[in-house]
């Protein structure tokens, strides 16, 4: 900076207390900070940094409500039938058979329903398909009948099978009888007394089962 009146650097004209009053008088304070400028725009989005670790998972919800019951599927195809062969006969009043007699299923008898089996309507069914057959029977003894009594489901040239024994016991009993075999076509099925004595079977009063038989082809 030059003085005014000497126009020299260094002051050489006598007026140094002048150059020094204008021109090199110390700094005054800084003044209070101005008001903030407004916000300038915003800059470009950044590069998406990386995806951070799965956060633990959270509680199950509630459950929906149920959806509409979707439409109904198309039917299956039919099955192939139960039995190919069968068939049940019964009889109520009570009857006294004689020893290696067959129980006799006719007066009161009923035929549930047969199929491919005949009903000889005296005593038992005619087989008219070969094949497995289950045979299975029931006979109610008379009150006052006492045992052993032993009943069997007979085959005749076939197979006599020995039903279930009793003991020397009056009163209401019921024996079981069955058999699982192959029959052939025209074997006959019955129930055979086989106590070695008559056996009286059922009661008076016609209101339960004396005697059921039944079969139906299982293969």
């Amino acid at each position: 900076m030059r003085c005014c009146y000497c126009n020299q650097r260094e002051c050489a004209c006598g007026n140094i207390q002048y150059f020094k009053r204008n021109y090199t008088n110390d700094k005054g304070l800084t003044g209070p900070a101005g008001q903030t400028g407004a916000t300038g725009a915003t800059g470009a989005t950044g590069v998406t940094g990386t995806t951070g670790p799965t956060g633990t998972t959270g509680p199950t919800g509630t459950t929906g409500l149920t959806g509409l019951t979707g439409a109904t599927g198309s039917t299956g195809v039919t099955g192939p039938p139960l039995s190919s062969a069968y068939g049940k006969v019964e009889v109520f009043f009570e009857q006294t058979v004689g020893n290696l007699q067959n129980v006799l299923f006719t007066n009161s008898s009923v035929v549930a329903f047969t199929e491919n089996v005949t009903f000889n309507n005296v005593d038992g069914f005619i087989i008219q398909i070969p094949g497995v057959y289950n045979v299975s029977a029931t006979i109610s003894l008379s009150a006052s009948q006492l045992g052993p009594v032993y009943f069997n489901v007979e085959i005749p040239g076939v197979d006599r099978l020995v039903g279930t024994h009793y003991g020397p016991t009056a009163g209401p009993q019921v024996i079981v009888s069955g058999i699982t075999r192959f029959l052939p076509a025209g074997a006959v099925i019955r129930l055979l007394n086989f106590s070695g004595r008559p056996i009286n079977i059922g009661e008076n009063n016609g209101a339960f089962t004396t005697a059921r038989l039944s079969i139906f082809k299982i293969n």
